[in-house]
């Protein structure tokens, strides 16, 4: 009766919440939170985090916080979360707070061997927001979350691991060097889905160190061969990070990048292509054993990225490629089947580099192209950059190629800025769907009603007519057995004319 009676309370507040304002409802709640029934205690919190969500939710302070935790074992799995979700929000002050995060930690520690994931994962959540602002505590926090979670990750039901493993990819943003010497746990295995394989191979891009390098680099190429064609894909770019990330790996990462090259497969190839381009602006002097080996598949790219990837090397290196005007001529040659603005106008960049590094072979080959890019009405954005590059050539070669052929400059990092900030949002959200969709809450969640579409609304009246006709036939057939019941037919006993009173003559 009382369970029910809060949820009521909770019912009130949405139909007339003016009224449950002006009562002292609010308090009664705080006040059944020591009640001796735990599913009670469950309801009434659940009650006032409704009730008091525009203040953040339910109050927390000390006594409350200590009255559950002391409660703990009592409440079932669900409800511990319960509580755990409020432990998560509470902030300990005062010159003992130290004492109390440890008291707490304590106090919560046989959680983290639970069997259940959400157990788990909200106590690790509580683990890291009391010591957030405890970095050398933190970083044992970490230590200790680890193996609980990494057992969670080989469990063989694939929708508890998913979800452990995507906040351990989180963690790894934050604290690497944590998980690197438990590399072998993100190794996929034959029967993980395509979902957790790729959490998987982004996590062991993100744990390569001096001494596990050439371990993930022969795991990651093996994976180019998945029968899934994104894992192959992620599988490239994940060795593409390293070489760029890793200076100490870059060697062996190139190695695998240009045994990759000798595959007939064009997607391994365009990938490849991208990366080594990515690689290439790290690393600028890096060129010789790459280009002996690209100028033979450089005439077969398909892919636009690959197309994009493989201009901008001849591009920038096209004085080192002897056959690099030849391979130019083919791609300008097939400019008007190309669809891609992307191709096109990396196309027009390449020319006018190669064009000032080898004039004599590029004069007529450029003429030909910025005359197309000049005709070419269907991209807006090409013919803008081939008026731009025809009147730049028209009023001084030489500052022309000043500005074309500028110096390269190495690129330190490819990491976006915003990257940072949204981690650190979504890690703020800890241990709940933020983390799977890799957004914060605000982004998916609306405070407004979803409304029906169209079709939804069709779909939803056909359901109610059919559900209707089915009880009137569910009628009808209930009165044929109750008909049958009686030893008559249907027939006799649905005409009006007959006698169906066994001939007894009533009229």
């Amino acid at each position: 009766v009382r369970k029910t009676a809060v949820m009521g309370v909770a019912k009130l507040f949405s139909v007339a919440p003016s009224i449950l304002k002006d009562s002292d409802l609010v308090d009664i709640l705080y006040n059944i939170i020591k009640d001796k029934d735990t599913l009670v205690v469950v309801n009434a919190i659940h009650a006032l985090n409704e009730i008091l969500a525009e203040e953040g939710g339910m109050a927390v302070n000390t006594k409350i916080i200590h009255h559950l935790l002391n409660r703990m074992h009592t409440f079932n799995e669900w409800g511990q979360m319960c509580v755990l979700e409020l432990v998560s929000r509470y902030r300990p002050t005062g010159s003992k707070s130290t004492e109390e995060i440890y008291d707490i930690m304590n106090l919560l520690e046989d959680r983290l061997r639970h069997s259940n994931s959400a157990l788990v994962l909200a106590t690790a959540k509580v683990f890291l927001k009391l010591t957030a602002k405890l970095p050398n505590v933190n970083r044992e926090v970490y230590k200790r979350i680890k193996t609980p979670l990494l057992t969670l990750i080989s469990n063989p039901n694939h929708a508890i691991a998913y979800p452990v493993v995507c906040h351990v990819q989180l963690l790894i943003t934050k604290n690497a060097d944590i998980f690197a010497d438990s590399y072998k746990h993100f190794f996929c295995r034959y029967n993980d889905p395509i979902c957790v394989k790729e959490i998987k191979v982004k996590c062991l891009a993100n744990l390569v160190n001096d001494h596990n390098a050439q371990d993930i680099l022969s795991e990651l190429s093996e994976y180019t061969t998945d029968v899934d064609v994104e894992i192959a894909r992620l599988a490239i770019r994940s060795i593409g990070k390293i070489a760029v990330e890793c200076e100490s790996a870059m060697e062996q990462s190139i190695y695998h990048l240009l045994t990759f090259l000798d595959m007939q497969q064009d997607y391994i190839i365009s990938e490849t292509a991208v990366c080594i381009k990515m690689m290439l602006r790290k690393y600028p002097d890096q060129y010789e054993d790459v280009l002996d080996k690209l100028k033979h598949i450089m005439k077969n790219v398909e892919e636009t990225d690959g197309k994009c990837a493989i201009l901008w090397i001849l591009g920038e290196y096209g004085e080192q490629l002897l056959e690099a005007p030849y391979i130019l001529e083919q791609y300008i040659d097939a400019y008007d089947e190309e669809q891609s603005s992307e191709v096109k106008l990396e196309l027009l960049s390449a020319a006018m580099k190669l064009f000032f590094k080898r004039a004599p072979e590029m004069q007529k080959m450029l003429g030909r192209l910025l005359k197309s890019a000049v005709l070419d009405t269907t991209k807006v954005d090409v013919r803008d950059r081939g008026v731009f590059y025809y009147k730049l050539l028209q009023f001084d070669v030489d500052k022309a190629a000043q500005i074309v052929n500028c110096p390269q400059i190495s690129i330190n990092s490819f990491f976006d800025p915003t990257e940072h900030d949204l981690t650190d949002k979504i890690f703020n959200e800890f241990n709940t769907l933020s983390v799977i969709y890799r957004r914060p809450a605000e982004l998916f969640i609306s405070e407004e009603p979803v409304e029906a579409s169209d079709n939804e609304r069709e779909d939803a009246e056909q359901e109610q007519e059919r559900d209707e006709e089915d009880a009137i036939d569910g009628d009808d057939d209930h009165d044929d057995d109750d008909q049958k019941h009686d030893g008559r037919e249907p027939e006799a006993a649905a005409a009006p004319d007959e006698d169906v009173n066994g001939g007894l003559g009533m009229q």
